[in-house]
């Protein structure tokens, strides 16, 4: 009974010891996007039919068929500290896809992390604009990136799911979305905001 009160204890004392991502050498976190991309649209490298609205909000297509847009944070993120440590990383971001009535959108998107803001022939559709048949897997085109598919490419792999230098998922399961320990699938298609 004391080695499970113990336990007890020690899971409830991690719970409540405060967790933050590691910062830079400098002390400082990325952060700055809170009010929209207006106010960091100098460091930000927009290709394709990417463009930064009057309100700061970022549009990544137009309703053009077969078209996609990029967005790049310009200056480079730290992933090590200077003791060549592996620092940690999170991210939260909001995002809307909105199709015409009565019509199918795009095939989704990606949150990626690329050493370059040059994504040399990435083809629109089921690649995002990152890949291409030729080139998917390739190790000249190293990424990471979440992807947030619209509609599925690959039947064996998840909606929504890690992505590492080829369009095959090497990740985990996205599709459910896990609010006060439950647990309800939604769809990115659907009109719901996923909450």
């Amino acid at each position: 009974m004391a080695e499970k009160l113990i336990t007890l204890i020690c899971v409830f004392l991690l719970l409540l010891y405060p967790v933050k991502p590691d910062v830079g050498d400098n002390g400082l976190l990325l952060n700055g996007f809170s009010c929209g991309f207006s106010s960091v649209g100098n460091n930000m490298s927009l290709n394709g039919i990417a463009a930064i609205e009057k309100k700061g909000l970022l549009r990544q297509t137009n309703g053009s068929l077969m078209e996609f847009g990029h967005a790049f944070y310009l200056r480079p993120i730290q992933f090590k500290n200077s003791s060549g440590e592996v620092m940690s990383f999170s991210t939260t971001f909001a995002f809307a896809i909105v199709n015409k009535p009565g019509e199918e959108g795009g095939d989704g998107l990606a949150f990626a992390i690329s050493p370059t803001t040059e994504v040399p022939g990435g083809n629109p559709g089921s690649y995002l604009g990152l890949f291409k048949a030729s080139n998917d897997g390739n190790n000249s085109n190293h990424i990471f990136a979440v992807e947030l598919d619209y509609t599925p490419s690959y039947p064996t792999t998840s909606s929504y799911s890690l992505k590492a230098s080829t369009w095959t998922s090497v990740g985990t399961n996205l599709d459910a979305d896990v609010e006060a320990g439950l647990t309800s699938k939604f769809s990115v298609s659907s009109g719901d905001d996923g909450r």
